[in-house]
């Protein structure tokens, strides 16, 4: 490991609390808009795991900044308008919704979760199981859900809507497998639409 790496990681650390701070904005929020998660995002605030270089160029752009702006401490820091539209929503949304609480969500209706994203999806769209997470947990950021947990609900429920193609997703930054796209094949039942909203019951469901 590279001699200057932890001090690097610390001050990227250190900005990344203040810029929080000074927009309101807590770890949720910026699992949310990085497409991370809480879990992650508390391990590099709590200095317990390092940070890849994806997901901190994805933080940096939170703040509409690249990375090498971002990680350096003497940079001035953004002003409000200057963010992304997409950021200014999420602290606003902090603002009015207060300290995010912890909850606790069955597993069990994942499957209606699923079932309400796909049915916002069109015949032959290509998507990725992260999407899917993605939409979850706009709603839902405590809910365990994963992309091999999606997966595997897509494989042994959804088998007759969507499958699984040959195609993966365009390269990304750093190592790793590039997820497979899947393909909606078949519409699903209104009425499965519908008791899936009933069984969630939220603001969210009702969108779907």
């Amino acid at each position: 490991m590279h001699k200057t790496e932890p001090k690097v990681l610390k001050i990227y650390r250190t900005i990344l609390q203040k810029y929080m701070n000074r927009f309101g904005l807590e770890s949720v929020d910026i699992a949310f808009l990085a497409r991370s998660t809480k879990s992650n995002i508390n391990s590099v605030l709590d200095s317990k795991t390092s940070i890849g270089l994806e997901t901190m160029e994805a933080i940096s752009n939170i703040f509409n900044l690249p990375y090498y702006e971002f990680g350096n401490p003497n940079h001035p820091m953004p002003t409000l308008k200057s963010l992304p539209e997409k950021t200014r929503q999420r602290i606003i949304f902090r603002k009015k919704e207060g300290p995010h609480i912890e909850l606790t969500y069955n597993s069990l209706s994942i499957n209606d979760k699923i079932i309400l994203v796909l049915s916002k999806y069109q015949m032959n769209q290509l998507f990725l199981t992260e999407e899917i997470m993605h939409e979850i947990k706009i709603a839902f950021p405590d809910d365990p859900i994963n992309t091999t947990l999606i997966g595997d609900r897509l494989k042994k429920s959804f088998q007759a809507y969507v499958q699984k193609t040959d195609e993966q997703a365009p390269s990304r930054v750093g190592r790793g497998r590039k997820p497979y796209f899947y393909k909606v094949i078949a519409s699903l039942p209104h009425t499965t639409i519908s008791a899936a909203r009933e069984a969630i019951n939220t603001e969210w469901s009702k969108n779907y």
